[in-house]
């Protein structure tokens, strides 16, 4: 195993994707849905995991694309999405190519965060949005999956971000 397949093994242990339908998606769609519309962008949506909520987005964006760094994620998307296999340093996509760029739950997997930001800034239009949705480290429970180890003592543990 090299170094990148370690990388994407200890990434996979820090959280897996939302579930299809899950009060999460509606939660944070519901957020994105208050306070931008989305109509008639192009949009990738960074992390995109399992697509569940890519799926969401292509029923508000003219066009959206999924990227992840797991081939396991984009092959269980439900629909016929736009999908690359990549990681957020280093976008497969042109300067000022895209009007917005969501992350969700996402950048705190990321192995540079300036780097994934400069790179989102490089793909943006002037103008473009980018919609960050972020663990808060004040929240009594952590969301995502927790390990000693190897062993998984699940989610919802409290006082464990």
């Amino acid at each position: 195993m090299d170094g990148s397949d370690q990388r994407v093994d200890s990434l996979a242990r820090l959280g897996g994707p939302a579930g299809y339908g899950s009060y999460a998606v509606t939660k944070r769609i519901g957020v994105l849905d208050r306070n931008l519309s989305l109509t008639g962008m192009k949009l990738l949506d960074l992390g995109c995991g399992n697509g569940c909520y890519t799926q969401e987005l292509m029923l508000r964006a003219a066009w959206v694309c999924g990227l992840d760094i797991q081939m396991s994620n984009l092959t269980a998307f439900r629909n016929a999405t736009p999908r690359l296999q990549g990681v957020g340093e280093n976008l497969p996509l042109s300067s000022a190519s895209l009007d917005a760029i969501t992350m969700i739950e996402v950048l705190e997997h990321t192995a540079s965060n300036a780097k994934v930001l400069q790179e989102c800034m490089r793909v943006l239009r002037p103008g473009g949005f980018l919609i960050l949705f972020v663990p808060n480290k004040l929240y009594p429970m952590e969301s995502h999956p927790c390990h000693l180890g190897r062993f998984s003592i699940g989610k919802n543990v409290p006082f464990a971000s």
